[in-house]
């Protein structure tokens, strides 16, 4: 895993994974620890996104 991620093999987008998860993911994935994301950057990503699409996850909520 290490290896693929120094040479930018990452893993593709998941089938049905909304495309602003996936950006959070590659911004995990970045190879030099200062250009990654901080935790209080991925909560306000995150959270973001699921504020905005809120309507989109209704749907699987028990």
């Amino acid at each position: 895993v290490i290896e693929h991620i120094k040479r930018c093999r990452h893993l593709r987008r998941p089938h049905k994974c909304p495309e602003s998860v996936y950006k959070v993911m590659l911004g995990c994935w970045r190879v030099s620890p200062q250009e990654r994301l901080s935790m209080k950057e991925i909560y306000k990503l995150l959270t973001d996104d699921l504020l905005s699409n809120q309507h989109e996850y209704l749907d699987i909520l028990p």
